[in-house]
């Protein structure tokens, strides 16, 4: 995985990007590389994300005590990764960490074998933690931008909203989490296989490489 070679982005200075007029003094937005992120700025949800169609994400069917945990966004499988151990809460809306009273340090979402345009979701901080960071990559896992997001607030359930200009393989989000929860994914695409060489092609390369160790050969036989 490459190291995010990028400078970090810190919320929040109130942007008109995409809403315009009166409905931008109600978002947030930072931005780095391809990765522009929203934060809600009224408790209640008033705030309205970038237009698209947006694809609720449905956790049923893990267990509870497990690294990574499936669901469905429709027909489309995705998964949550984390380095502990995570469980399903709230009508397989919501993951929270397994052991009672604990946190989660980290969670990468991702579509296998997809690309994603963006992603939306709550998560709420743990006491007296303020902030966290959340990180995109491409299908060939180059970082697409490292946001720092500041200022937060603790012990409460928040909503962001990410968007990318550059198709996205994966997300990672790092800090003390007690829950994240009413998952949203747009833009899935599938990643293209690679196109097989055709049968002559793969001779003819075949040949070559036969005719450059023949003359290598009577090189040194001179």
């Amino acid at each position: 995985m490459a190291a995010a070679a990028l400078a970090t982005a810190t919320l929040f200075a109130v942007t008109s990007g995409p809403f315009g007029g009166a409905q931008a003094a109600l978002c947030n937005s930072a931005s780095n590389g391809s990765l522009t992120v929203f934060k809600e700025a009224d408790p209640n949800g008033s705030c309205t994300f970038p237009p698209d169609v947006e694809v609720d994400i449905n956790l049923a069917g893990t267990p509870d005590g497990v690294n990574t945990v499936t669901g469905l966004a429709g027909v489309v499988p995705v998964q949550f990764t984390s380095t502990v151990l995570l469980d399903q809460a709230s009508g397989n809306a919501t993951i929270t960490p397994s052991t009672q009273g604990g946190t989660i340090p980290n969670l990468t979402f991702s579509a296998p074998g997809f690309t994603f345009t963006d992603f939306i979701f709550n998560l709420q901080l743990v006491k007296d933690i303020s902030s966290f960071t959340i990180e995109g990559f491409d299908a060939a896992m180059t970082s697409l931008g490292l946001i720092v997001l500041t200022g937060l607030k603790d012990n409460a359930n928040i909503g962001f909203g990410l968007f990318s200009t550059t198709p996205l393989s994966s997300v990672t989000l790092t800090g003390t989490f007690s829950q994240l929860r009413q998952f949203d994914v747009s833009g899935l695409s599938p990643i293209p296989s690679p196109v097989p060489l055709p049968p002559a092609v793969l001779l003819l390369l075949s040949g070559l490489a036969g005719l450059g160790w023949i003359g290598r050969s009577k090189t040194k036989a001179a």
